[in-house]
């Protein structure tokens, strides 16, 4: 094994060539991108990976996202001002508005389920047979019989 950068080591002799990064021995001004995939930042490392994100041509929503949740106690810690710019941030791509609409959805599917069930049980309150039951609500014999 040979360290051929600070925090980088480079083995050799097996049938692929293997690479170990030891994050908390890399240089910070020359990887903060590697430096940054650890669960232990400090709140002005997440400010700095949060606003080069912003600045990246490239999508890096993905590794902010990982980031972001690995280092989860540090954000609760700290005030975090990088929050109002991530909140703009998926604000623009529309990130915001995505998870508005699946929430509806998930809400408008539950309210149909819970309809649903709620006529299941008047109906079978009524004397309603499960199977007359099913067909008129579609839910499951199993919903029914649970009922």
């Amino acid at each position: 094994m040979k360290e051929t950068s600070p925090g980088i080591y480079q083995v050799s002799g097996d049938y692929l060539p293997i690479q170990i990064i030891v994050s908390k021995k890399l240089p910070e001004d020359e990887n903060l991108w590697l430096n940054s995939l650890r669960n232990d930042l400090k709140a002005n490392n997440l400010n700095v990976i949060i606003e080069k994100g912003r600045l990246q041509e490239s999508d890096v929503d993905a590794y902010t996202d990982v980031i972001l949740k690995a280092n989860k106690k540090t954000a609760k810690e700290k005030d975090m001002s990088w929050l109002d710019t991530a909140a703009e941030i998926m604000e623009e791509k529309g990130i915001i508005a995505e998870w508005k609409e699946e929430a509806r959805s998930e809400g408008l599917a539950e309210g149909r389920v819970d309809e649903k069930l709620q006529i299941a049980r008047n109906l079978l309150a009524k004397g309603s047979s499960p199977e007359f039951v099913h067909e008129i609500t579609g839910l499951s014999m199993d919903e029914i019989g649970k009922l």
